[in-house]
C-alpha cells in the first residue's frame, strides 16, 4: 500500500483523495490514510456535477442550466444572457456551478458539450493559454474570457469531465436543458 503526496497537497489512496495542510511531495508506504506525520487529514467531498447550454438563436438570447449533487443533497443553478452563443452558454453553466463550490471538491462533470469536455480533457485550452490565447497564428481562441475564468476553478478542484449525447434521455441532461431554456424566456 502506498500514498503519493502531490505539490498543492494532494494525497490519493484508490478511490478515496485527501487533502493535507502541508504541500510537500513524497511517496509513504504502509501509513495510515487518516494520520500523516502527526497531521489530520481531510477528506475532499466528492461532488457529481452536470450542466448544460442553450441559445435561441446562435447567437441569441442564451440560458445555462446546472445540477449539483452532493450525496442526497441537490441543488439547480440557472442564468443567462440577452445575446450570447451557445458554446458560452456551455462555458457559464460549467463556470458557475464550479464556483458555486464553497471548498475545493473531488467533481465528476456530465456535459453534452464537446467543445468544453475536449477543451479540457484533450489539452487544448492549455495549449490556447500557452500561446497567450491563440489556436493559430492570426487566429485568436474564441472564448478567451471564460476559458480566464474556468482555469482557476480547474486548479482549484480536481475534475473529471464525462460527455453525454444531448437529448438522449439523461434524466440529469435533460434536467439541465429545461433550466436553459427557462433562462433564455427571461432574455424575450
Amino acid at each position: 500500500m502506498f500514498f503519493l503526496f502531490l505539490a498543492g497537497g494532494g494525497l490519493y489512496h484508490g478511490a478515496k483523495s485527501y487533502t493535507i495542510m502541508k504541500g510537500f511531495c513524497r511517496v509513504l508506504r504502509g501509513r495510515s490514510a487518516d494520520t500523516i506525520d502527526g497531521l489530520e487529514a481531510e477528506t475532499i467531498k466528492q461532488v457529481e456535477i452536470f450542466t448544460d447550454g442553450a441559445c435561441s438563436g446562435n447567437p441569441g438570447a442564451g440560458g445555462w442550466g446546472a445540477v449539483l449533487r452532493f450525496g442526497e443533497h441537490e441543488k439547480e443553478l440557472s442564468g443567462g444572457q440577452a445575446q450570447t452563443t451557445n458554446n458560452r452558454m456551455e462555458l457559464t453553466a460549467v463556470i458557475e456551478a464550479l464556483s458555486a463550490l464553497k471548498e475545493p471538491c473531488s467533481v465528476t462533470l456530465t456535459t453534452d458539450s464537446k467543445y468544453v469536455s475536449d477543451a479540457v480533457s484533450k489539452g487544448w485550452v492549455y495549449g490556447w493559454q500557452k500561446k497567450n490565447w491563440m489556436r493559430a497564428p492570426g487566429e485568436p481562441a474564441k472564448n478567451a474570457d471564460l476559458w480566464k475564468l474556468l482555469l482557476p476553478l480547474l486548479g482549484r478542484h480536481k475534475v473529471t469531465f464525462h460527455w453525454v449525447k444531448g437529448h438522449a434521455g439523461h434524466p440529469e441532461n435533460e434536467r439541465c436543458d429545461a433550466l436553459a431554456v427557462a433562462a433564455i424566456a427571461r432574455f424575450r
